[in-house]
């Protein structure tokens, strides 16, 4: 995270691990799953932290 809020990193962008498997490793540009693609997903996503963050303000 601290390599995505300090680096000049593109729009739309995914930093992961450029290790083997993308577990391990120094943070680099990577590809995104289609899982990070779906908008299905994305909007549900959404909806669970916006019911978190409103419980939190309670």
């Amino acid at each position: 995270m601290l390599y995505a809020a300090t680096q000049d990193v593109p729009g739309n962008a995914y930093v992961g691990p450029d290790g083997v498997g993308g577990f391990r490793g120094s943070p680099a540009l990577r590809r995104q799953g289609k899982a990070g693609l779906d908008p299905a997903l994305a909007g549900l996503l959404w909806d669970a932290t916006a019911d978190l963050v409103a419980a939190g303000a309670r």
